[in-house]
């Protein structure tokens, strides 16, 4: 049963519950013009006189048809929801909202409700991988598994490299399209940095090896990434434009050779590792030492009501897909068992990520 399955169950199940529960606190439900009492000052009105009173009764013992269905399939005894989050009423929802602020019957019946609804999903984000203990553990549990997989990238990367090295030939070439490039910035007027120059002296000494290109390409990739964390947007722009006429260098000399498709397996796969490590570092920290992807997530998840889910994307496009799973479930179990800070505040995260599980996965 998988958060990622396209129409899981209980994706599809759960969404409706949480989504009408919690937003039955934060005052919106999902169809605010399905009910006759729309707003807690309806209920005000109605409960002046008998037959108001009677149609509140009346509403407020209905159970929402999507709310019983996901509470049959997630196991949540639907008796432990409040009115207001089980018929699916907006005034009643609204009304409980104003109660639930503060001490009472309301808000202990609220908190009831919540417990309930905590326990369950506990139990079945445990089943859809979520990781166990802190989330500083869940986090190094999902980091282990990323660098498990980048060591495994590596070692088809530095396999097929070192199959080009075995067939092409000892040749040497100048790296005509990268000096191009630099020539073109020095004749605009443009500084040249420091790589520039060092290539340039390179150059005029004549023709290189293929290995050499590729640790001048290396040179200005590093150039780039060195550039852009300074905030230099230019100078890592033209180190990437160096970078990218140095590859074309080496597909010249790999067609040439006649090893053009061990070397375009080869450079696939280094975009790929590299593309990973980036992502792993965004999240881990560039040394991969920090087990804090959990509480980013949990954080990202509790500002997402003023700044949107942008952070939570942001994050979630660093994790590798086939951790997707285990991220997002553990990231609510986390949320979850930080327990109620704040009745509205829980509402709001929990449906947020609800929508994405049921909008993303």
């Amino acid at each position: 049963m998988g958060i990622g399955v396209a129409g899981s169950g209980l994706t599809r199940a759960i969404t409706p519950l949480l989504g009408k529960a919690y937003n039955a606190v934060v005052q919106r439900t999902a169809s605010p013009a399905s009910t006759e009492i729309n707003t807690a000052n309806d209920i005000v009105q109605l409960a002046r006189s008998e037959a108001g009173r009677e149609s509140i009764a009346e509403q407020a013992a209905k159970i929402d048809p999507d709310v019983a269905k996901a509470a049959d399939v997630t196991g949540i005894d639907i008796n432990a929801l409040t009115p207001g989050m089980r018929s699916g009423s907006t005034g009643i929802a609204q009304t409980e909202g104003v109660l639930s602020s503060t001490p009472g019957i309301v808000q202990d019946a609220h908190m009831k409700a919540f417990d309930e609804i905590k326990s369950k999903l506990n139990k079945n984000l445990e089943e859809l991988g979520a990781e166990s203990g802190t989330a500083s553990e869940k986090s190094a549990a999902i980091k282990g598994r990323v660098i498990s997989n980048l060591d495994e990238m590596r070692e088809a990367e530095w396999k097929a490299w070192n199959n080009v090295r075995s067939t092409m030939p000892n040749q040497k070439m100048k790296m005509a399209n990268a000096n191009a490039v630099v020539q073109a910035e020095n004749s605009a007027g443009v500084p040249l940095s420091s790589e520039m120059k060092q290539f340039v002296s390179a150059y005029k000494k004549g023709g290189i090896t293929f290995d050499g290109m590729k640790a001048w390409r290396a040179k200005f990739s590093d150039a780039a990434e060195k550039y852009s964390r300074r905030g230099e947007a230019n100078a890592a722009r033209r180190a990437g434009e160096v970078r990218q006429a140095i590859t074309q260098d080496m597909q010249k000399m790999a067609q040439q050779g006649g090893f053009l498709e061990d070397w375009t397996k080869a450079n696939e796969l280094s975009k790929a590792r590299i593309t990973a490590q980036k992502d792993a570092e965004a999240i881990f920290g560039r040394d991969l030492s920090n087990d804090a992807l959990i509480t980013k997530g949990v954080s990202a998840l509790q500002s997402s009501s003023k700044k949107g889910l942008k952070d939570f994307h942001k994050i979630m496009k660093s994790v590798p897909k086939d951790e997707h799973e285990p991220t997002i479930a553990s990231i609510l179990q986390d949320a979850a068992s930080q327990g109620v800070r704040g009745v509205n505040q829980k509402a709001r995260e929990f449906h947020i990520l609800l929508q994405y599980l049921h909008t993303k996965h």
